[in-house]
């Protein structure tokens, strides 16, 4: 169709770009003499309203393409035409800098990174962290001793044994019971709360809190 008699573009849209960005696209689209990547419209009677695409079709009158191809639909009402074009521009995806260096160095001729719209400077001043393996022989592990009856221990194995059941992911392979940060920052409230000052009774308080949360929660599903 033709981008000047037969698309109407948007009277008011979000999305923008700098002269500069403009001037690549128009020359990206001169150079391909037509549109890589489809504009998005409805069709009202004879024209095509573009709710995505309003620069490549900018772009293709400035590079007089005589003709383009575009992607519509009909009969729809005025709020999911606006939400089809909001969408367009807000759900876009983010670039691994990592991968996208890596892919634009294999570019070798300046034309075509020109014609790739990226920022070069920006792009190899970006550095790719290296990776480094970790084993276990690396991570310092420290212990925390905390002495308990036999009654004590038993009640404390079925307690967790039983939470775990409950904390259980769907797919069953993996419990989150919580991170150390957080399990020192709850002992500190039940001895606060408690007037506790032991560890191993703090523990044996929030094993109780925790079972009185089972029974509250029986027929309860967590995930």
């Amino acid at each position: 169709m033709d981008p000047v008699k037969d698309c109407e573009l948007l009277a008011v849209n979000a999305r923008y770009m700098t002269p500069d960005q403009m001037n690549r696209l128009v020359e990206n689209v001169k150079k391909d003499g037509f549109l890589s990547q489809l504009p998005f419209g409805v069709k009202i009677e004879e024209k095509y309203k573009i709710i995505s695409g309003n620069h490549r079709v900018t772009a293709a009158i400035k590079a007089k393409l005589e003709a383009i191809l575009i992607l519509y639909i009909e009969d729809i009402d005025s709020e999911r035409e606006l939400a089809i074009q909001l969408s367009h521009n807000s759900i876009a995806g983010q670039d691994d800098l990592g991968i996208l260096k890596n892919l634009y160095l294999q570019i070798k001729e300046l034309d075509w990174k020109a014609y790739s719209g990226i920022d070069e400077q920006s792009l190899l001043n970006y550095q790719i962290p290296e990776l480094v393996p970790i084993s276990e022989s690396d991570i310092k592990l420290n212990e925390v001793r905390l002495f308990y009856g036999d009654l004590d221990l038993k009640q404390i194995d079925q307690t967790l044994e039983l939470l775990e059941k409950k904390l259980i992911d769907e797919k069953r392979d993996r419990v989150v019971l919580g991170d150390f940060e957080r399990f020192v920052e709850v002992m500190t409230e039940v001895k606060r709360r408690l007037n506790v000052k032991n560890h191993s009774v703090a523990f044996l308080k929030m094993i109780e809190i925790c079972e009185e949360w089972i029974e509250t929660n029986e027929n309860d599903l967590c995930a």
